[in-house]
């Protein structure tokens, strides 16, 4: 049975005012998030009439996404069908670069490790950092042997400040090539894979409302601790990001008047 901390942790679903994209969006994470599940347990938890939990969930299952998985046992009456996660549907890219440091992992769509790899990190300048991270995850598509259309994308982890998903500058380092770098672009430019990049701490934060806290809490804050001290903040189960990208960033604060110098500036 669904306890009321899972019902409270789908997203919602309506028949008459949210588009069908966003109802497939409802099935799915709540597949994702407590299955195996039942048909009529999904139309309980979202909001959706049965039918239209069936015909939705035949467009996933169509897509690879989901799968049925057996039927539940133990009731009355004619035994319901589960429904969960395909996790061969799709495979995902992960990328961090942490200080000194490069390491990725590509993972199926229940987030099992299939294949992954960390150096040491020598480059300073951002178009080598860059080409670092796209060799990486071209040798973790050779290591793994899953093809490249299968793959969904490629989400890249960074320390500093990145500007509308697009461009990345370390408030750290003064030389004029850390001035919002097109990380997102060059990374597609090395892998023909669509990219995403991300402050470190929001990164955290999205993993943390996968598979940790989030799973039942949908709005939290994450503390994450590095060279630095950083957060996360994810508001009814999306990234808070603010204005500026900055949203989050406690490590900047002034902690004493007139005290030390952040080496920021």
């Amino acid at each position: 049975m669904l306890n009321s901390m899972d019902r409270e942790s789908s997203l919602p679903g309506t028949n008459l005012t949210q588009t069908k994209a966003l109802n497939r969006r409802a099935v799915f994470d709540a597949v994702r998030r407590n299955g195996p599940i039942t048909r009529m347990e999904l139309a309980q938890m979202i909001g959706l009439t049965v039918q239209a939990i069936s015909n939705i969930a035949s467009e996933l299952e169509m897509a690879g996404l989901i799968r049925q998985q057996g039927k539940r046992v133990g009731q009355r009456g004619q035994p319901a069908v589960e429904l969960s996660l395909d996790a061969e549907g799709g495979y995902t890219i992960g990328l961090s670069l942490a200080y000194r440091r490069v390491s990725g992992v590509l993972v199926d769509l229940a987030g099992n490790v299939i294949a992954s790899e960390s150096r040491d990190l020598v480059e300073r300048e951002p178009r080598l950092i860059a080409e670092a991270l796209g060799s990486l995850a071209n040798r973790l598509l050779k290591t793994s042997g899953i093809a490249r259309e299968k793959i969904w994308g490629i989400g890249c982890s960074v320390p500093g400040t990145v500007e509308n998903g697009t461009f990345w500058y370390d408030k750290v380092q003064e030389a004029d090539e850390w001035s919002k770098f097109p990380l997102v672009a060059k990374l597609e430019e090395l892998t023909g894979i669509k990219a995403f990049v991300e402050n470190d701490a929001t990164v955290a934060a999205i993993g943390e409302g996968l598979y940790g806290v989030g799973r039942v809490a949908r709005s939290f804050f994450y503390l994450h601790f590095n060279l630095g001290i950083g957060g996360g903040l994810i508001i009814d189960g999306h990234p808070y990001r603010g204005a500026f990208g900055g949203a989050g960033e406690i490590g900047h604060m002034i902690v004493k008047p007139g005290g030390r110098l952040c080496p920021c500036g």
